[in-house]
């Protein structure tokens, strides 16, 4: 996958402290030891000055240089024996002076025999995410900022209640169990708000989430695809955790649009990655709008989330519009 020079930058930045913490973290042990046991200390330095010695006498090209070698050796293996017992009998941890890695694969390098490393290639999907989420309009909210007074007392704030607990479960259990779902509904009902909210709660937990609204996240893949402007939208949207892709039904018609969000969507599928898409559109409009492999993927692959009440947009501009009056 092509990533932008920023996004490698962010990542090796996060490889390149963590390398920083690792040292910092080892020197703080050392220096533990040295004070409680300082017979450590100098058995490290008796190895230390073994090799110094072998060193010259291979440099010397003395004819005893091969069995002073397994001499020192011998010793030494017998040496760090010895410190292994005396750091364990301090600490409880035979291990505790060797360093300790965030990914112990690759040694917080980012590359193992010459390939990138998994954790590697997890901060590049997390920081392209990032990247591409930078544009969008659509701003991350919070599941506590929900409010089920906005909607009708009855059978439509029981059934928003129950999407609301299960959005909420669908992410605490993530990526366990999940699936791709489509939000459907009129305007102002809170579908684009309770994705942002899903988005939100994943990305504080660790995983690479875009979200966007469906034109702008094709606009960029078709600017991109014709050299227009740098990055890989695409690939991000296909490599990303979670994607949610707002407002379905609103972009610009085109075959190049239409293959687009036909890769994404068939392309997620096929990893099983899941996926959020809402719109205002219903299921008949979406089989007028939209060819047969497209509707196929949307409405027998995504669980549908049908949206009810009326518009909460209409309501918090009414009760402002109430409180400004009040005061006159």
């Amino acid at each position: 996958m092509k990533y932008t020079q920023k996004t490698f930058d962010k990542a090796e930045a996060v490889l390149s402290q963590r390398r920083k913490d690792s040292a910092a973290d080892l020197e703080r042990r050392r220096k533990r030891v040295y004070a409680e046991m300082p017979e450590v200390k100098t058995l490290e330095n008796k190895i230390q000055s073994s090799y110094f010695e072998l060193v010259k006498l291979v440099a010397n090209h003395e004819p005893n240089a091969k069995s002073a070698a397994e001499i020192v050796r011998d010793n030494n293996l017998a040496t760090q024996a010895r410190i292994t017992m005396l750091v364990k009998n301090l600490t409880g941890d035979a291990d505790y002076l060797k360093p300790r890695f965030v990914c112990e694969k690759c040694r917080d390098t980012g590359y193992v025999e010459g390939v990138r490393c998994s954790c590697f290639e997890d901060l590049l999907r997390t920081y392209a995410a990032e990247e591409l989420n930078e544009s969008s309009t659509i701003a991350l909210r919070d599941f506590a900022e929900y409010r089920p007074d906005f909607y009708p007392e009855g059978d439509p704030r029981k059934h928003m209640n129950q999407i609301y607990s299960y959005l909420l479960k669908y992410c605490r259990e993530f990526p366990r169990g999940t699936r791709p779902m489509l939000f459907i509904g009129r305007t102002g009902l809170g579908k684009t708000f309770l994705a942002s909210c899903m988005a939100k709660k994943l990305a504080s937990d660790g995983f690479s989430v875009a979200i966007g609204s469906v034109s702008d996240f094709m606009r960029k893949i078709e600017d991109e695809h014709f050299g227009r402007s740098e990055g890989n939208t695409l690939d991000t949207l296909l490599q990303a955790d979670f994607v949610i892709i707002d407002d379905l039904g609103s972009e610009f018609s085109s075959p190049f649009y239409e293959a687009a969000f036909y890769s994404v969507i068939n392309g997620r599928i096929n990893q099983k990655k899941p996926t959020v898409i809402t719109t205002n559109l219903t299921k008949a409009e979406l089989n007028n709008k939209y060819n047969e492999r497209i509707c196929t993927r949307l409405l027998n692959e995504f669980l549908p989330i049908q949206f009810v009440g009326n518009d909460i947009r209409q309501q918090k501009m009414e009760n402002r519009l109430t409180k400004s009056q009040r005061k006159v």
